[in-house]
């Protein structure tokens, strides 16, 4: 009788570790889907981070393009200012007015 107890206990023991396998090979399987699904949004994510990447580049060139024209626009600005300037002081001296008239209209 000991012996067809200890062989219940081994059988049991033995179906206690399957169904412990079991269990371990579904955790094991649901922990592999989620880090296929990790992987995905990983990649996905690396995506739209490469994409954003791309889009600040892209602004950032545009913005100097953009200051770029902006300082030229300033300094031909100050530059015909100064042309303004330099007419009105001459409209100021007798001797050059005629000439200085005829460029301020062209400005």
């Amino acid at each position: 009788m000991a012996e067809a107890s200890k062989s219940d206990k081994h059988r049991q023991t033995l179906e206690r570790l399957q169904v412990a396998l079991e269990s371990m090979r579904t955790t094991f399987e649901q922990l592999q889907v989620g880090l296929k699904e990790s992987e995905a949004n990983i990649l996905q994510l690396t995506k739209k981070l490469d994409d954003a990447n791309d889009a600040q580049r892209v602004t950032t060139k545009a913005l100097e393009a953009a200051n770029e024209e902006k300082r030229q626009l300033n300094e031909d600005s100050t530059s015909h200012l100064l042309e303004v300037a330099d007419c009105e002081r001459r409209l100021r001296w007798p001797r050059p007015r005629l000439e200085a008239k005829r460029e301020l209209r062209r400005l």
